[in-house]
């Protein structure tokens, strides 16, 4: 920590004694250059894990508020049935300029959850630590891990609310993983003898929901890379 914050120092220092460089806003790369407001539709769900897409949505919600105005659902859930569509529904080119119209927002999102894989793995009794005691004999103790492992995919599209086109498509992929380990019974076991089986815990989805944010937010983060705009430094004329 103490040498990223001296190099992050010395950055600075270096930048600011050249005098001739600026930090300056990039565009983003797909067209959304002048827009403010966007309505999240939906994302239809292709997997078993129904709280799956509301998760995703509010995941969008939370990294596109930081350029634009996010519509909230009981608005676009109010615009979609004026046209008479549900949730899933993909709306046409004429169906999204009206709903573009009646939001009154520059792009529309829409997409699919498509994949979704959360293994939850618990590995087999292994010692941990050792000690050898005054007589020579030696203790031992035991442990288990469980790896939570979440791998979620999903599409976006980005459609334009004053033309209906696409102006951005894209699959977006996030896996995060992390690995608990638990001491087993709590004490130190004598050469030759090994935890009971009653001390092994149960398979736990405790970790599940953080593991989970974490696969999502990386997913989104990559979806949204080419939709909001980066800092860079450019050098200025002396």
């Amino acid at each position: 920590m103490c040498r990223k914050l001296a190099l992050l120092i010395f950055i600075v220092v270096f930048l600011s004694g050249c005098a001739g460089y600026e930090r300056v806003k990039v565009p983003p790369k797909i067209g959304l250059e002048g827009a403010e407001k966007i309505a999240i539709l939906f994302f239809d769900n292709y997997t078993a894990d129904s709280a799956l897409p509301r998760q995703l949505e509010q995941e969008l919600k939370h990294k596109l508020a930081r350029q634009f105005q996010i519509l909230e659902p009981a608005e676009t859930a109010w615009a979609l049935s004026r046209l008479g569509l549900s949730r899933g529904d993909l709306p046409n080119f004429k169906q999204a300029v009206r709903l573009g119209k009646l939001l009154e927002v520059d792009a529309l999102l829409v997409g699919e959850v498509t994949s979704y894989f959360a293994p939850i793995r618990q590995s087999a009794p292994y010692i941990s630590k050792t000690r050898v005691l005054d007589d020579d004999s030696r203790e031992y103790q035991w442990e288990i891990s469980q790896t939570t492992i979440v791998m979620v995919g999903f599409t976006g599209r980005v459609i334009s609310g004053r033309t209906g086109n696409v102006i951005h498509l894209d699959r977006a992929e996030g896996e995060a993983t992390k690995v608990r380990r638990e001491f087993l019974g709590r004490r130190w076991y004598p050469e030759g003898k090994e935890p009971d089986q009653f001390f092994l815990p149960r398979v736990s989805e405790r970790d599940l929901f953080e593991v989970r944010a974490s696969a999502l937010k990386q997913a989104v983060d990559q979806f949204t890379a080419d939709l909001l705009p980066t800092w860079a430094w450019r050098k200025t004329d002396q």
